[in-house]
């Protein structure tokens, strides 16, 4: 990450995890990264920044995580296929349209969607997020739906339970 307190952050969620260490937070640019290293990875996982012609936020910190400005969509593929172990995987979150034009560009990186997930907030919402696992060897797609909670305020889904369970205090 390019932010400081996002690996502040990172570091104290890594020190109270079971991977402890086998995790590392780095202050370093993706593209910084990726020209320092000849490693290749089997699994990469991001909530990429997805805001490309939005008003930015007065607080400068919220405008780097959220828009494109220091990470484009084409530059997040460029440097994950580069990184990606043959046989890995990449996981990726992003909000439903930016989701949609993220996987018209895949074909350019030789990368195949294998796996999509449609995120509602509750039953009667309409999609808000799209959960999309790329790789490089080609598989028919899944197509999922997930719903996060049931209807009722914090009172969330078996399928949202069950996959955040291990991760989600609050669950």
């Amino acid at each position: 990450d390019i932010e400081e307190s996002a690996i502040i952050q990172a570091r104290e969620n890594f020190d109270r995890s079971p991977w402890a260490n086998r995790l590392t937070a780095t202050p370093i640019s993706l593209s910084g990264f990726t020209a320092s290293t000849d490693a290749t990875f089997d699994v990469i996982i991001s909530n990429p920044p997805y805001f490309q012609q939005s008003l930015h936020s007065p607080n400068e910190k919220r405008t780097l995580a959220r828009h494109t400005t220091h990470l484009t969509p084409e530059s997040l593929l460029s440097h994950c296929a580069r990184l990606l172990s043959p046989d890995g995987s990449i996981h990726l979150i992003l909000p439903i349209a930016e989701g949609d034009n993220f996987l018209e560009k895949i074909d350019s990186y030789r990368l195949f969607c294998t796996r999509k997930t449609v995120v509602l907030p509750t039953p009667a919402s309409a999609p808000k997020r799209l959960l999309i696992t790329l790789k490089f060897c080609y598989e028919p797609m899944k197509n999922e739906t997930l719903t996060i909670e049931t209807g009722e305020r914090h009172q969330y889904s078996e399928d949202f339970t069950l996959l955040l369970q291990s991760f989600y205090l609050k669950l």
